[in-house]
């Protein structure tokens, strides 16, 4: 699913991110014919939409990361009961993570009927992209230059 997810962020980040490429090369190419005013309000123009759409990027990246974590968690809370149980029924005095072992001996390696265990508990887990676009639309307002204080008359 998270590969699902993540193919939708970048259907929905490439057209932008073409447009704004092309417009950038569109006002690189122009620049010698621009009079310095209207390079300068164009150059303005386009850093600030690089800088919306970078926003942009890193906030999508960011609910990739949290959607990731929240679905870890969910089968990490489903997971350490059954774990549990079946070191529990195997009479075990340490559970340690195979890949901590040197040579392991399968006989004693819980993995497999944890798994079967946890699938047979899970057969699906539907989730869908955590939204974080209110830091979206708050960081321009946060970054924007706020007005100097009007000088007070005596």
């Amino acid at each position: 699913r998270m590969e699902q997810l993540k193919q939708q962020v970048t259907a929905e980040l490439t057209p932008e991110g073409t447009s704004l490429n092309n417009d950038l090369k569109a006002f690189q190419t122009s620049q010698a014919t621009l009079t310095p005013e209207a390079r300068n309000q164009r150059g303005q123009a386009l850093q600030a939409r690089v800088d919306a759409f970078q926003r942009k990027q890193q906030v999508r990246s960011r609910e990739l990361e949290v959607t990731e974590g929240k679905a870890v968690n969910r089968i990490v809370a489903e997971l350490n009961p059954i774990a549990r149980n079946v070191y529990e029924q195997r009479n075990c005095s340490i559970l340690v993570d195979a890949q901590a072992v040197v040579f392991p001996n399968p006989a004693m390696d819980v993995t497999d009927t944890v798994i079967a265990q946890l699938n047979a508990k899970m057969t699906t887990m539907n989730f869908e992209r955590e939204h974080l676009d209110q830091q979206l639309a708050a960081a321009p307002a946060a970054a924007a230059p706020r007005p100097a204080p009007a000088a007070k008359k005596n």
